[in-house]
């Protein structure tokens, strides 16, 4: 019995180095809350001037200042800023 667990034993290690030198895994240090990715940034945040709220540029509703692109959250926080800038 114990020549048999011994056996097992030996063809497990057998197996997992043929494994690492076949397959060998890629080492990549990932700091936590650092997405798979890498450093690639997904999208910039920027604040809502009406209410203050973060927003995703890509969903952000915007409008044209002076030559300036200013971002909201919402149609309605840019008609507030829109109608807040005419008086």
């Amino acid at each position: 019995m114990l020549r048999f667990i011994i056996t097992l034993l030996l063809v497990y290690l057998f197996y997992r180095l043929v494994s690492s030198i076949l397959f060998p895994k890629r080492k990549t240090t990932r700091f936590p809350g650092q997405p798979p990715s890498g450093n690639k940034v997904i999208d910039e945040m920027v604040k809502d001037p009406v209410c203050g709220v973060y927003v995703p540029k890509r969903e952000a509703v915007t409008a044209s200042s002076k030559g300036e692109t200013i971002y909201f959250c919402s149609p309605k926080c840019r008609q507030r800023y829109l109608e807040a800038k005419k008086e």
